[in-house]
């Protein structure tokens, strides 16, 4: 068996800094499934599943929270399930807390998030962009620290833009 450890980059949107791990059967297996496309990169091969595990959990925060924006909004449009929102938020606060658990049991460290930070959305900003900015509102790029309540208010805030943005068309 081997493992892989991948990382999501800028050319993979909202995933970026996201780190997974696949199994494989062998490295023949791994170099006839694995295209290289510019989306990800190999961070390690051949490490055991606690390892792939725990390199896993030092995904940066924030490409959690970015994560949610990617699973909600159409790729062409932008435009947000709603009604998705609290779902993706519950499962990407469960899977922060995990990966804390982890990192902590290992004396690990989050990787730092190395990516531009969303701007603040223009007038004609998708709802994607959005709701990306108010993650951005609530995330410390120095500490790699999320503060939660102001995440909420911030993308409240983003809700009210939204849904106004809908209305009025």
């Amino acid at each position: 068996m081997l493992n892989v450890v991948f990382e999501y980059t800028l050319k993979a949107g909202g995933y970026a800094g996201t780190r997974t791990w696949t199994c494989y059967k062998d490295e023949a297996e791994f170099k006839r499934m694995h295209h290289e496309d510019g989306r990800e990169k190999v961070l390690a091969t051949g490490v055991d599943e606690e390892q792939a595990i725990l390199m896993t959990c030092c995904t940066p925060p924030f490409s959690r929270l970015t994560t949610i924006a990617e699973e909600i909004c159409d790729e062409k449009t932008g435009r947000a399930q709603l009604e998705m929102l609290s779902y993706r938020i519950q499962l990407a606060m469960f899977a922060l807390q995990m990966d804390e658990v982890k990192r902590r049991e290992n004396n690990a460290v989050a990787a730092k998030y190395e990516f531009p930070l969303p701007k603040k959305p223009a007038g004609n900003a998708t709802e994607k962009e959005f709701i990306l900015y108010a993650m951005a509102m609530a995330y410390d790029n120095e500490t790699g620290e999320i503060n939660y309540e102001r995440l909420l208010s911030e993308l409240e805030v983003a809700l009210v833009k939204i849904v106004g943005n809908r209305h009025s068309k």
